[in-house]
């Protein structure tokens, strides 16, 4: 067990703090901060010690340097079943670091917003975050490290079981979340300044996915399946009613959304099995589908529809006349969504603009690694086409 005597504290995300952080202090926990969050934990009545009060080093260069100390690293980093480290600790005067919670700042949602300047974007890279999130997961045996804050709970309610201590178990799980957290982080910082040197094809390709959620079943009923979004986009697809999704229908989704937001607005698509079997462009997205529905109503039963752009209350009426898988959508009115509401097995997906998520490339895992080319969106003009038969096509 990890008995719990000093915490350091350092967080961009305050939500939930305050009330565990009153919890730490009530089981005679030593507080170390830094910043903002200090000044949080202060106003309200918790009585933290500065980092550099404790380090007698001050904050310097704009704050970019905190916490890269030895009293820090050293105490997070002290291996307390070596009797070396524990002299070396004794030596400079270094207490241990039982407790780290640290979140990072939000880089990641900084490069989304819109006209973010690269020097913006840099101040937003941590450095002491990922640095004491690395040393604490490192020396998960002797520290508990936190990076998220839905794992307040599960510590306190293992201090109160456990008279202030903490499970190695739960340390080494909670140092492997730091890993892929940090990995994560990095990956994207990786792939932004990528986009910004406009590299297409690195020499080093970083992909940053997490996990959205667990799938019915694979291609076959027998395989697993997960759905996994992109970091820099993972709320873009919002699934808002219907039975729990599974592989095939995910890329009958994508291949809807795909066929839709390739032409103009108003499209709306109908695919089955991955194959269009409908397809049409109108003045508004109700006679767009009925367009489609006329090229093969046999085929589109039971199919999925994408809609660029949005769903009314008549269109919805008009979709659910027959069976269909589901919709995927830019938006849904009020009573549109009231409309699907009573076929609660139809699955409705929405992605609020389809232009902003078209990814520009194709990535195709191989046995030996991963195939990139353009995605082709190449739009062949009727003036284009070369026809090499005798028999001519008709207008129609």
């Amino acid at each position: 067990m990890i008995k719990i005597q000093r915490a350091l504290i350092s967080v961009s995300n305050k939500n939930g703090l305050i009330p565990f952080a009153k919890f730490l202090e009530s089981n005679k926990v030593e507080i170390l901060s830094t910043g903002g969050t200090l000044k949080e934990l202060k106003n309200n009545g918790i009585n933290a010690i500065a980092v550099e009060d404790y380090t007698g080093f001050p904050e310097m260069l704009d704050g970019r340097v905190k916490t890269l100390h030895p009293k820090i690293h050293g105490g997070l980093l002290g291996d307390l079943d070596k009797e070396n480290h524990k002299k070396d600790l004794e030596t400079h005067g270094i207490g241990s670091i039982d407790l780290v919670i640290v979140n990072l700042y939000p880089f990641i949602e900084t490069v989304q917003k819109p006209g973010v300047t690269l020097e913006t974007a840099i101040e937003n890279i941590d450095i002491g975050g990922p640095s004491m999130l690395r040393s604490a997961a490192k020396n998960n045996k002797h520290t508990v490290v936190i990076t998220e804050i839905e794992d307040y709970d599960l510590i306190q309610k293992e201090m109160e079981s456990n008279s202030g201590s903490v499970s190695k178990k739960t340390s080494f799980k909670l140092a492997a979340k730091v890993f892929a957290h940090t990995a994560l982080y990095d990956s994207a910082i990786s792939g932004y300044f990528q986009e910004v040197q406009g590299e297409t094809y690195p020499e080093i390709l970083t992909l940053s996915y997490k996990k959205k959620q667990s799938l019915r079943y694979g291609e076959n009923p027998h395989q697993n399946a997960a759905f996994y979004a992109p970091i820099s986009d993972s709320n873009a697809f919002t699934p808002l009613q219907g039975k729990e999704l599974s592989f095939n229908n995910m890329l009958d989704f994508d291949a809807a959304f795909h066929s839709a937001a390739l032409l103009p607005k108003n499209t709306v698509s109908i695919i089955k099995h991955l194959n269009p079997c409908g397809l049409g462009s109108g003045k508004d997205p109700l006679e767009s589908f009925e367009l489609a529905r006329r090229t093969d109503p046999v085929s589109a039963f039971g199919g999925v529809i994408g809609v660029h752009g949005e769903v009314d209350e008549k269109l919805a009426s008009k979709i659910t006349e027959n069976f269909v898988e589901g919709v995927i959508a830019e938006k849904y009115t009020p009573e549109a969504k009231e409309v699907f509401s009573k076929k609660p097995n139809v699955r409705i997906i929405e992605i609020p603009d389809f232009s902003r998520v078209f990814h520009k490339m194709d990535y195709r895992p191989v046995h030996v690694g991963m195939l990139l080319q353009d995605r082709d969106y190449k739009m062949v003009e009727r003036e284009n086409l070369k026809v090499v038969t005798k028999l001519k096509p008709t207008d129609e």
